[in-house]
């Protein structure tokens, strides 16, 4: 009778009454045994092809490269051109797998996805007859003295040392929202939070370059104009998710001047700190319910009302209109205040009409009201810092003057602002002098405030 042989490892099997059984039992099971347990097989043929394949040989009783316990994988000759596929028979087996070929190697039955091994990596992966697969891909506790990975994927929890905190996730949050003592943070999120909620005080010197297209080396310039304020630095504070207070300090360097008599004169300067109120033009606040004049008929303040409570709607409006052209300052109106009547559920909204006499459609019943465009408000009083700046005609009798005789820096209390959103608010520093005939010659404002930019 012949030998016959297995079938996953091909080892031999002498039929009962062969002669020389010895031979068989030595050739084609012990050393096949060890071949199968600790022998390796080096591959280093493949076809020209794209991606390059190499089919793993069977041998029935005799060394083959499928029998190996591990292959080792090389190109030497510069077969593989990018990728290739390593092709095992459709046995159950486990192999170590040795990559050395400089490109990555699927590992895979002729039917199968197989597994992708990384050159210069060694790997242990089973086919189970239909497939290749990871050999292990679960461990209940591991330990390792340098872990490296390409990609890792923790579906539990993670943690580095023995006494280090538990980690289940990275996550990728801006806003740090979750304040969680099992995430771990993207430097992107850390970088992006810092910025808007960190608190960074510097000083800014921002110079006025925009009100003279004179200016070469000086950046002095003069403000003549008592009626209306001009505008002297501009700056933006970031935005943040919670919402926190900025401490702006503010210090303008000038000087301030007046042809004087023979009294003692005070050089009145005004200021005011406005910051950019940004609004979504054209949300409507309702229909109109009714319409009124504050403070009697000679006076320019105007309400009407809608229904609801539109408080939180109107927290950064500055104007409101009855049409909702984006971005058209016609017929928009200041609003000087809005308040919510809970008996009534209707808020109302005071507005400047800058007339005593209000058109019969302007916000009348039944049409709608509108929030305006963007525009600047007030940040704090406006204040007088005037009174610092005293000129005596004892010593300058009937000349034009400056005083100080040096630049000032008036003492300007430090302003709280909050932003509503996570968006930059922009702020502008403004000055003019209180009286007709008076100047100031300004140079420069010095800014210090978390996080500021110049504008």
């Amino acid at each position: 009778m012949s030998t016959s042989y297995t079938g996953t490892l091909k080892f031999g099997k002498p039929a009962a009454g062969d002669t020389g059984w010895g031979n068989t039992l030595n050739g084609e099971v012990t050393d096949m045994v060890e071949e199968a347990i600790a022998g390796m097989s080096t591959i280093n043929t493949w076809s020209a092809a794209t991606p390059a394949v190499h089919t793993l040989t069977e041998a029935n009783g005799s060394t083959s490269e499928s029998r190996a316990a591990i292959l080792r994988l090389t190109d030497t000759t510069g077969d593989i051109a990018s990728v290739a596929n390593l092709i095992v028979p459709d046995n159950t087996k486990l192999y170590c797998i040795i990559n050395e070929t400089g490109h990555t190697v699927t590992v895979k039955t002729a039917s199968g996805t197989g597994i992708d091994i990384p050159t210069a990596v060694q790997n242990n992966v089973v086919c189970n007859g239909t497939n290749v697969v990871e050999q292990v891909n679960y461990q209940a506790s591991s330990r390792a003295g340098t872990l490296t990975s390409d990609g890792l994927t923790v579906a539990g929890t993670f943690k580095v040392g023995a006494s280090g905190a538990t980690v289940t996730t990275i996550a990728d949050e801006d806003d740090m929202v979750s304040d969680s003592a099992f995430k771990l943070a993207t430097q992107q999120s850390i970088k992006a939070y810092v910025d808007n909620n960190g608190s960074f005080p510097y000083v800014e010197e921002i110079v006025p370059w925009g009100l003279s297209t004179t200016m070469t080396t000086s950046a002095l310039v003069t403000i003549t104009d008592s009626n209306n304020y001009s505008t002297v630095a501009e700056f933006t504070v970031p935005g943040n998710a919670d919402t926190q207070y900025h401490k702006i300090e503010i210090s303008p360097v000038f000087f301030a001047k007046q042809t004087v008599g023979n009294t003692l004169v005070t050089v009145d300067t005004s200021y005011r700190l406005q910051k950019k109120s940004k609004t979504n033009t054209g949300v409507s606040l309702g229909t109109v319910v009714d319409r009124g004049q504050l403070s009697g008929s000679g006076s320019y303040f105007f309400y009407f009302t809608v229904s609801g409570d539109k408080r939180q709607v109107l927290g950064n409006a500055v104007k409101v209109a009855d049409n909702n052209v984006a971005g058209d300052p016609a017929g928009k109106r200041e609003i000087q205040s809005f308040h919510y009547n809970a008996t009534a559920d209707k808020t109302y909204i005071t507005f400047d009409n800058g007339s005593s006499t209000l058109s019969g459609s302007t916000f009348a019943s039944g049409t709608t009201a509108y929030i305006g465009y963007d525009g600047w408000s007030a940040v704090g009083d406006w204040v007088d810092v005037g009174t610092a700046l005293l000129q005596t005609t004892a010593e300058n009798s009937g000349t034009s003057i400056y005083v100080p005789a040096s630049y000032a820096l008036p003492t300007i209390p430090a302003f709280l602002v909050q932003n509503s959103n996570s968006a930059a608010t922009e702020f502008r520093f403004q000055i003019k002098p209180d009286d007709s005939g008076r100047e100031i010659r300004y140079q420069k404002t010095y800014v210090s405030a978390q996080n500021i930019r110049r504008g």
